[in-house]
């Protein structure tokens, strides 16, 4: 009787681990970098839910690159407590004869696909957040006292205001050159020969106000204009004429 002789047996192939063919110093150059992306990702809800506290300090310095790829949305806009919508109305100025113009962003009516929208309220909502007013607050002075105690104590409020006054005018410049940016940007649109921004918020109705007053959304009552500034009155600052 002829024996089959058995086949030979299949070797399987080991699972060896993928090779990426980039080298290790691109490999921790893009880890760096996804790391640092996911840190400014954290800056902006950190930066409202804990505002003024030391611990989140350090990514102020990634505010820049926050700003650049525009993270800091409004997070606040959304649920459970939804604050007040601004706006920006602008009133346009001509000087070859034709009437002035008054107009609003973000507009419904006239923005559209949403995302376009939604663009101009994300603008109008920057603009908001980044507004300070012309002056910050008084430079503390120094105390009558001159006991230890009250030198320690001004030395620590000193250097807050520092910090204080640090962050202001950083704010204050964005906040203007904002402003500057889009009323450039509507002079070059419209051709006015001077543009007025106003900002304005846009609150939300109160429970009383729809079940009872039957209010719309979009009630007057529920606009107002918020004050401004002249930004002339930046810079140079002095917060003793007398010195």
């Amino acid at each position: 009787m002829k024996r089959h002789s058995s086949p030979p047996p299949v070797e399987t192939p080991s699972c060896a681990t993928p090779t990426s063919n980039l080298s290790r110093g691109w490999q921790i150059a893009i880890s760096i970098l996804l790391l640092v992306h996911l840190c400014a990702l954290l800056t902006a809800p950190l930066g409202l839910a804990a505002q003024g506290s030391p611990a989140i300090r350090p990514l102020s310095l990634l505010q820049p690159y926050v700003n650049l790829l525009y993270l800091n949305h409004s997070y606040f806009f959304f649920a459970p407590n939804p604050g007040p919508n601004h706006l920006v109305r602008y009133e346009l100025e001509f000087t070859d004869g034709r009437k002035p113009e008054v107009g609003e962003f973000p507009d419904r009516k006239t923005e559209w696909p949403r995302l376009l929208y939604h663009r101009h309220f994300m603008l109008s909502e920057a603009l908001h957040n980044f507004f300070e007013p012309a002056t910050p607050r008084p430079e503390p002075r120094e105390p009558r006292d001159g006991s230890r105690q009250a030198r320690r104590a001004y030395q620590r409020e000193k250097a807050a205001w520092a910090e204080g006054y640090r962050i202001w005018k950083q704010r204050r410049e964005i906040y203007v050159a904002l402003r500057k940016s889009i009323a450039n940007h509507l002079q070059e649109e419209t051709g006015a020969s001077e543009v007025t921004l106003i900002r304005r918020e846009h609150r939300p109705l109160q429970p009383l106000e729809y079940s009872e007053d039957r209010m719309s959304l979009t009630d007057p009552q529920t606009y107002r204009n918020l004050p401004e500034v002249s930004d002339a009155e930046v810079l140079p600052w002095n917060p003793d004429p007398s010195r």
